[in-house]
Parts: structure tokens; C-alpha cells; sequence
């Protein structure tokens, strides 16, 4: 233990925070955690958020990359589970549309798997925000504008196929829980804090005429990812000489159940840039798709129900900054106000 401490020491890894590196220490296999300090020549911070930290292992074997992401979580993250998450993530890997996990710790609180490789990162070309805001008809991305069109629609298609998870969230349950737990913390909140959840509780009518449009809409729930947003999703060109015909992968799947398929679809939608023409073309293509399949998830009042599944999407978001706000004690007042604008009260 005493020599691969050492060697670990003197290994880019030691780039790392030092509570990281302790916890790689602790819990990655001795022979695994050997070779990745062996090959490790950079450290980089890829991102962090408030349930994790990622950082970019850059790993060079023989002059082949093979670096892999670490991802660090926060242990007591109550509103996912780590276990339902891993679950999902391997379903998704075993048909090619996530990155492949090489290691997770027993408790979940580090993950090691591949870094894709991307030519154009995602989230640079289709950042939020997209339907609904003031800019939506002026984006005109890309060459080809049925690119992101093909690309998503595959994404929702493939994920579709995926087993059923144990979770299981209706809209209207997840609205439920985010709001008793509001509810629990108020006495304790400031007057500001207070003034923003009566801002959205206020709207509750309206909100369950939204619930209740896409129940009545619904076929069957299926897998859900629930969070794909352009920061979650990654395009690997790997052994693609067309970047047209490339892959898109998801990433994080802290949030995915059974679900309401729209959520996912709206979720797309709310958050990635597209122009007007990509988000009518992206529209009738899922809905031409649900008709022709199969087994439809989604009846025919589903076009009807878009508009409604978007303000869910984004009440949620501005829920869950009130939350952050509550547990944190970080200013998320700012990502309240962003996510609040973007519901459209106007409906039905």
C-alpha cells in the first residue's frame, strides 16, 4: 500500500485534490488504480455542479489515448439514486449509447469511464436555450440542417428500447415531492425565498391542468434520462469519416425512471438552440415515429400536450434552484429567475 501510495504521489493523479486522491486510494483496486497512475500524464477539471465533480484522467498507452473521466459524487445527493443511476447507465452502455463504465465504488462515490472525444463538443453547438425564446427563429446551426434533427430523434428512439427501471416518476409525482419538500423548509426560509415559492405556487391550478393533459395523453411510460439537456449528451465521431452520420451518447443518468416519455422528448426541446425549421421538423418526425411504431407510447393528443410538458420541464428546474437554495445555502436565486421566465403561464 506504502509503494503505491508513492507511486501515486509522483503520478499526474497527484494533480488531484487531495481529498480525491485519498478516496482513489481507499477505494479503487490496488492493480487498477496502479496502471491508471502509470499511464496518467494530465489532470483537468471538466466540470462541477452541485451532486458532482468530474475530472479529465488523460491517459496515453503505447501513443494510443485512452483517458477516462472520474467523476466524484456527493454521497448524501437525496433526490437521486446512485444504485437505480449505475443500473441505467450500464443498460445504456450494453447498446452503445453511453460511455462505457469501468469501475464505480460500493457506496457510489467515485465512477471511472471512457472521455469521448469530441470534434465539436455538443453543448457548444446546441447550448441552451431553445424553444420558446426570442432567439429561436434567428439560429441557424450547421450545414446541414436535419443533422441535430437525426441525431435526437435516434437518441429518444434507442432510449426507448432500454429495460424499465425500478424508479418509477409520474410528472405529477415528481411536482409533488419537490413541492412537500418546499413546503417542509418555509418557516425556516427568508422572506425572499418565501416570495419565490408563493410566485410558483400560486400557479398549482394551472400547473395540474398541465398534469393532467399528459396523463390523458399517455399510452405506457417508458426509460427516461430526464435531463437531456445539450450538457448531457456527447457526439463520438469516433470512426466516423461523416460527421452527419455520428453518434450522439448520453451522460448522467442521476435522474432516469420510468417515466412520461414527453418529458424527455420536451426536455430536448426547452433546452437545445434549435432554429424554428429544426424544431418543426424534430416534431413531426417523433410523432410520425410514434404513430408508425409498434407499440406507441404517446396517443394522438400528444402533439397537443408539447407546449405543456416544456413548462414542466422548467418548473421543475426552478423547483429544484429553490431547493439548491434551501440545502446549499448557495445563491441559486439567479437560476430560479432564468427557469421561471421561461414557463409560459399563457397555457391552457
Amino acid at each position: 500500500m506504502v509503494e503505491l501510495e508513492i507511486l501515486v504521489a509522483q503520478s499526474a493523479l497527484n494533480l488531484l485534490p487531495n481529498d480525491v486522491v485519498s478516496l482513489l486510494l481507499k477505494l479503487v483496486p490496488a492493480n487498477q488504480l496502479e496502471k491508471l497512475a502509470k499511464y496518467c500524464i494530465s489532470v483537468e477539471h471538466l466540470s462541477g455542479g452541485l451532486s458532482n465533480q468530474n475530472y479529465l484522467l488523460k491517459c496515453q498507452i503505447e501513443q494510443m489515448q485512452k483517458s477516462q473521466v472520474l467523476r466524484v459524487n456527493q454521497v448524501d445527493a437525496v433526490w437521486c439514486s446512485r444504485q437505480d443511476e449505475v443500473a441505467s447507465w450500464q443498460q445504456a452502455q450494453q447498446i452503445a449509447i453511453a460511455p462505457k463504465l469501468h469501475f464505480y465504488s460500493d457506496n457510489y462515490e467515485i465512477y471511472l469511464s471512457d472521455f469521448i472525444v469530441e470534434t465539436t463538443p455538443w453543448n457548444k453547438a446546441y447550448h441552451e436555450y431553445g424553444v420558446n425564446t426570442p432567439r429561436q427563429g434567428e439560429i441557424l446551426i450547421g450545414k446541414s440542417n436535419s443533422q441535430p434533427v437525426v441525431q435526437l430523434l435516434a437518441v429518444l428512439k434507442t432510449l426507448s428500447t432500454l429495460p424499465l427501471p425500478k424508479k418509477k416518476v409520474s410528472l405529477l409525482q415528481q411536482w409533488h415531492e419537490y413541492r412537500q419538500q418546499l413546503i417542509a423548509s418555509y418557516q425556516q426560509e427568508t422572506a425572499e425565498w418565501q416570495h419565490y415559492f408563493n410566485q410558483l405556487d400560486d400557479q398549482s391550478d394551472m400547473v395540474k391542468q398541465w398534469f393532467n393533459a399528459l396523463e390523458e395523453c399517455l399510452i405506457a411510460p417508458t426509460f427516461c434520462h430526464r435531463d437531456l439537456t445539450p450538457f448531457n449528451l456527447l457526439l463520438n465521431t469516433h470512426g466516423y469519416q461523416n460527421k452527419d452520420l455520428a453518434r450522439l451518447m448520453c451522460i448522467d443518468f442521476e435522474y432516469a425512471a420510468t417515466s412520461h416519455p414527453l418529458f424527455d422528448f420536451a426536455s430536448i426541446l426547452a433546452t437545445h438552440s434549435l432554429s424554428k425549421q429544426q424544431t418543426d421538423t424534430l416534431l413531426q418526425a417523433y410523432f410520425q415515429w410514434q404513430a408508425e411504431t409498434a407499440s406507441p407510447s404517446l396517443n394522438n393528443n400528444a402533439p397537443k400536450c408539447v407546449a405543456y410538458a416544456i413548462n414542466c420541464y422548467w418548473l421543475f428546474c426552478a423547483m429544484w434552484a429553490l431547493l439548491m437554495a434551501r440545502d446549499t445555502r448557495q445563491n441559486s436565486f439567479p437560476l430560479y429567475h432564468r427557469y421561471f421566465s421561461l414557463i409560459d403561464f399563457s397555457y391552457p
